[in-house]
């Protein structure tokens, strides 16, 4: 069966290199000197035109997709105080909660919605997730027996991304002054 995509041809294409340099000695060896410089010719367009493909293949799957995810203006400040110390880094963060949500280590609470007019202001925070990742996690969240396990809410990407913000950056308690009398 012939395969059609420019990745598995371009596969093809390197495996195949190999057997053509064979031929072009072949050729050589038995004087056929023109042929085998045809040849060798169209093995090395063959192979500069397979390693570009596979070059942009490599690039396409190596980026990630940017996510913004929405969460209150006091928190996207707490975010960027702590990793302007160098404590923690976002995408290595969140990328960690969502391997372990996958893996079944880490569950996020139910998100709470708040009613209607009473949320504080939400601003982005943006995170690139490889699409693999990103695609398990939103089938995890929504499979039948994980939700069920979960107490019957589904969560989407975008739900248990926040989760992971919330979990690995969490916002210090901050104290209520008592009144004194």
């Amino acid at each position: 069966m012939p395969r059609t995509s420019k990745r598995a041809l371009a596969q093809d294409v390197l495996n195949a290199l190999p057997d053509a340099q064979q031929a072009v000695t072949y050729l050589a060896e038995n004087g056929q000197d023109t042929l085998a410089r045809a040849v060798e010719t169209v093995t090395k367009l063959a192979q500069d035109a397979a390693e570009a493909t596979a070059r942009a293949t490599q690039r396409q799957e190596n980026l990630d997709q940017s996510y913004s995810l929405k969460v209150t203006a006091e928190h996207r400040q707490h975010i960027n105080t702590v990793v302007e110390k160098g404590a923690k880094e976002i995408t290595p963060a969140v990328h960690k909660r969502l391997q372990m949500f996958c893996k079944g280590t880490w569950t996020p609470d139910k998100p709470v919605r708040a009613r209607r007019g009473t949320a504080p202001e939400k601003v982005f925070v943006n995170v690139r997730i490889p699409d693999e990742l990103a695609t398990e996690v939103d089938r995890i969240g929504k499979d039948p027996a994980r939700v069920a396990e979960r107490g019957g809410y589904e969560l989407g990407l975008r739900q248990v991304a926040i989760a992971a913000l919330e979990t690995e950056f969490r916002m210090p308690k901050t104290r209520k002054k008592s009144a004194k009398p």
